[in-house]
């Protein structure tokens, strides 16, 4: 993934700190993986940058067929847990009974790339169903 100038990456191993001068290709790694994007800096267009602290990005996942999937899903949600703050799962459970289909909410951190790219994983899934949600709060 091309880095952008001015973008902050932090290892969540060590907590090594880059921010980003000249943008390049290629992804930057510390302690042998991947380093998170963490915060930007605000756009001169006085926009919210991606990964802004003032914006929400929620990602609905419905899954189908829990059982057959459920694998599948974890391997995806597992590559990009450094970006998924909150994880809440839904299903219907009753004395006898455990639903098949599940639904899950994931508080996404990170650039909209990294975001589409989990999107685009999950929804290669059989049976997996994505929806993206953005709330930006006003600048004052």
């Amino acid at each position: 993934m091309a880095t952008k100038k001015l973008q902050v990456y932090t290892c969540c191993v060590c907590g090594n700190t880059v921010e980003v001068l000249t943008p390049g290709g290629g992804t930057l790694v510390c302690c042998g993986v991947p380093m998170d994007l963490t915060v930007k800096r605000k756009p001169a267009s006085g926009g919210l940058p991606d990964d802004s602290p003032e914006r929400h990005v929620i990602l609905g996942v419905h899954v189908t067929d829990r059982v057959t999937h459920a694998g599948q899903v974890q391997v995806a949600l597992t590559e990009y847990g450094a970006n998924i703050k909150t994880r809440l799962g839904i299903h219907d459970v009753h004395d006898k009974f455990c639903s098949p289909n599940g639904l899950m909410l994931i508080e996404f951190l990170g650039d909209d790339g990294r975001c589409d790219a989990l999107i685009d994983r999950l929804s290669a899934i059989e049976g997996v169903e994505t929806k993206r949600m953005v709330f930006d709060h006003p600048q004052p």
